[in-house]
């Protein structure tokens, strides 16, 4: 991937780009579920974040949403991509009532304004490190998020971490990082995301989590 805008990327390992396009030839096969109209929680998808690392770059926390979000909540979830964000503005966010981050340094030019005017107009994002949309491809990088953001203070103390407001909608910078392999398996975290998700208005419990995989020859 080295479009003219994005040459300092390095996805230049063809046994990784093999892989990628096997497995991608493969999953157009699969059966489609019937997934909600509206898929109201988001988890981001920082791109400019792998692109930074390389052929070896590894990204768990998005496996990790899938798991605790997905298939133990029921929630209607959906990826959204930083580089989506970039091309697309605000229709990227359409729909969406919270917005999950993990790991995130790097972000594109003119995205951080984008999240926060989505947060502006109501939406509730939450993130786990101070670090988050700090970094970005030749310009200074920031000393937090809050100051690419646009909020200031120490925030208001809840449940789930600190909160600072942002228009009509507010941040959330979650206490614990639940983006991490075998939090599904904790029945404190479990509770505490279902709690978050019923309070921010993400939703849990959509039909579609509950499918099987057939038996052969069914």
């Amino acid at each position: 991937i080295d479009f003219p805008r994005y040459q300092y990327i390095r996805y230049r390992d063809a046994a990784r780009w093999k892989m990628m396009t096997d497995l991608a030839d493969a999953l157009r096969t699969l059966p489609r579920l019937r997934l909600p109209k509206i898929r109201s929680t988001g988890f981001w998808v920082s791109q400019e974040t792998l692109a930074s690392q390389g052929p070896r770059c590894k990204e768990n926390a998005m496996y990790a949403a899938y798991v605790l979000l997905g298939e133990t909540l029921g929630a209607p979830l959906r990826y959204v991509s930083d580089w989506g964000v970039a091309r697309r503005g605000a229709a990227a966010f359409k729909g969406l009532a919270v917005l999950h981050v993990g790991p995130a340094p790097f972000v594109p030019a003119g995205v951080r304004e984008q999240v926060a005017d989505w947060v502006k107009g109501g939406g509730v994002l939450t993130l786990v490190d101070e670090e988050t949309f700090t970094l970005q491809i030749g310009a200074e990088a920031l000393g937090s998020w809050k100051d690419g953001l646009g909020v200031s203070g120490p925030g208001r103390k809840t449940t789930f971490g600190s909160e600072w407001p942002l228009g009509k909608g507010r941040i959330l910078q979650l206490a614990e990082n639940p983006w991490v392999m075998g939090a599904w398996g904790r029945v404190d975290a479990v509770s505490r995301m279902r709690e978050l998700q019923v309070s921010t208005g993400g939703g849990v419990d959509e039909p579609h989590w509950r499918f099987r995989i057939p038996l052969a020859g069914r």
